[in-house]
């Protein structure tokens, strides 16, 4: 079988465009980490890319109105809980729970904790800002359901394509 020299130049021609294109994707995305936010009924509600790999479950404690941050991790399909950062000692508050409790350079006790979780359950607070700080970003929970409805958090991955400008979700 002949072919001629103008298809075998268009054959290497997009061939070669074809590669490069799969070279660039290959650069651009990236599996990460990631938190899922549904409802108790399974309804998938957010998939929240974590660059860090990491989220805090951010809430004000009913009783000392005072933020507190819960550190986890995800590590494959489970939630891997690292620590908590709290403002106020007192009532309801861990200090002698976990791996060792110390004050932060920011001034806020913490607790070190290794605890695993395949989900975490919370129901949404009344007080403001309830939600989670994906690196950086508060992203609340009433922004998605009702106060006092119940959400389901798990580990997820998902793609994110990387430009030099930052992450496109």
């Amino acid at each position: 079988m002949q072919y001629d020299r103008g298809f075998l130049v268009r054959t290497a021609l997009i061939a070669s465009m074809v590669l490069a294109g799969a070279g660039i994707l290959t650069w651009c995305v990236q599996i990460v980490p990631a938190v899922r936010i549904s409802r108790s009924d399974g309804s998938v509600l957010a998939r929240i890319p974590t660059e860090s790999g990491s989220f805090a479950h951010h809430f004000v404690h009913s009783v000392h109105k005072t933020a507190v941050d819960e550190i986890f991790g995800i590590a494959g399909p489970s939630l891997h809980l690292t620590g908590v950062f709290y403002d106020t000692y007192g009532v309801g508050m861990p200090s002698d729970a976990g791996e060792g409790f110390s004050i932060s350079a920011d001034g806020r006790f913490h607790v070190k904790l290794d605890r695993t979780f395949d989900r975490i359950v919370v129901r949404i607070s009344p007080l403001p800002d309830h939600g989670i700080v994906v690196d950086g970003t508060l992203y609340r929970f009433s922004d998605w359901a009702q106060v006092g409805e119940a959400l389901v958090l798990t580990a997820d991955r998902i793609f994110t394509f990387h430009t030099r400008r930052g992450v496109a979700r």
